[in-house]
């Protein structure tokens, strides 16, 4: 019979030891990964049923139906600058005495003839361009000396504001207003 020398059984037995811990190694990894594979299937469970639960709660917006916060409405009378020119064009013919805003106002609709623009429409337009012009140095607000006036406002050019293209002096233009007829806007 055949006889095992005792340094081979040694390695066969040695083998068979390592098999057995690398099937063992084998079996708890597979177990492990179920065990993992079975807790990540639970968190998408959870994680499916969370999704659902907010968009029972999530409001359908429809972005479009969203209006901007401001939006410019403003009803154009006029071409651009147009404001502008009859303001400059009816301080002028008044110049160096200042003009009210209720004042001015009346004056530049019956230059402006529009039946279909009221007092109501046209005083606040004004009122935002004389402000303006004055914080620019056109014009000046005079009624912020007179409290009497601060209600209405009462307005005169600015001496230094524009300077008038036609006079030069020294090569530079010169400051000093042209009274200029007021003329209505073409229709």
């Amino acid at each position: 019979m055949f006889r095992i020398p005792p340094s081979l059984s040694w390695l066969i037995n040695k083998r068979a030891q390592l098999l057995g811990e690398i099937n063992a190694a084998r079996k708890n990894l597979s177990e492990y990964i179920a065990a993992e594979e079975e807790r990540i299937a639970s968190l998408e469970v959870s994680l499916k049923n969370l999704d659902g639960t907010m968009k029972l709660h999530e409001i359908q917006i429809d972005p479009k139906l969203i209006s901007a916060k401001r939006v410019n409405n403003a009803k154009k009378h006029l071409p651009h600058g147009g404001y502008t020119k009859l303001i400059l064009d009816s301080l002028r013919q008044v110049h160096p005495t200042a003009i009210g805003t209720d004042d001015l106002t009346l004056i530049l609709m019956k230059v402006i003839n529009n039946p279909e623009l009221t007092f109501e429409e046209l005083r606040p337009i004004f009122r935002q361009r004389l402000k303006a012009m004055s914080r620019k140095g056109t014009i000046i607000a005079v009624h912020k000396d007179n409290p009497a006036w601060n209600a209405k406002g009462l307005w005169k050019l600015n001496p230094d504001g524009i300077p008038n293209p036609k006079k030069v002096v020294n090569g530079e233009l010169a400051s000093s207003f042209v009274p200029l007829p007021i003329t209505p806007p073409p229709d």
